[in-house]
């Protein structure tokens, strides 16, 4: 999902937790500008509109949060916020939020969902993981002349692990970026790049004690799997989200 060019390194003597919260801030702005496009449409249907505006608020009150964050002392030692979500307004929310925005990009982008019930996930930390991820398929699209352009996210478990795979068929991962994608803040010279979106995903999803890995082959594209074990319940000891 990293194209390929002036690939290299960056270090920063900034603090890099209010950095990765200020990174990730730019994700939902992108999605709720997309979204915005689709209430100005003349061909929109009202239903449809409501639909996107409850997106946006969404979005921008998920904004507010992260705010929080920069502006208390406990962003430094936050945990995840876990709680008990249904699948189907998780892959609603999903597909609501980042599927506008990589439709303004002409991606056809499909989502899934294998099973029904209920997960325990920080829902917030979520929508930043999958939109970092999404953000690079969509830079990675925009320095490659294709025209089938192809996104794939699906939902699924293994017993009561929760399992998310997010898919492009960009130009992959250079080989000289692969081992450290997760360790170190790679860049591929873009303006302002602060090259630190992957770190941030691998940290989000360790914060609800999953484990992430990728495979990219180059010209084919690049797969993520996000594991959290023991996320799918069946219990109603806390609220669900609906």
């Amino acid at each position: 999902m990293l194209a390929e060019k002036k690939y290299e390194v960056i270090t920063s003597s900034k603090d890099t937790k209010f950095e990765s919260i200020v990174h990730d801030l730019k994700n939902p702005i992108g999605a709720i500008v997309s979204l915005a496009e689709l209430c100005l449409s003349s061909s929109v249907e009202d239903s449809e509109r409501d639909l996107y505006l409850t997106h946006i608020k969404g979005e921008a009150l998920r904004m507010l949060s992260m705010a929080e964050d920069i502006l208390t002392t406990e962003c430094e030692t936050k945990t995840a916020k876990m709680e008990h979500v249904l699948v189907s307004k998780f892959l609603r929310d999903v597909e609501g939020i980042a599927g506008p925005w990589l439709k303004k990009y002409n991606v056809d982008a499909h989502f899934h969902a294998g099973f029904e019930g209920i997960i325990e996930i920080d829902a917030s930390y979520m929508q930043r993981i999958i939109l970092n991820i999404v953000k690079n398929s969509i830079e990675a699209f925009s320095d490659q002349d294709k025209t089938n352009k192809i996104f794939g996210f699906s939902i699924d478990r293994s017993q009561n692990d929760l399992l998310i795979s997010l898919k492009d068929n960009g130009p992959g991962m250079p080989e000289s970026v692969k081992s450290s994608i997760f360790s170190s803040s790679i860049t591929c010279g873009k303006v302002n790049g602060t090259g630190i979106g992957l770190v941030n995903v691998r940290d989000l999803v360790e914060k609800q004690g999953g484990d992430i890995r990728y495979l990219s082959s180059t010209g084919l594209g690049t797969s993520f799997y996000i594991t959290i074990p023991d996320a799918c319940t069946d219990g109603l000891d806390r609220p669900i989200v609906i």
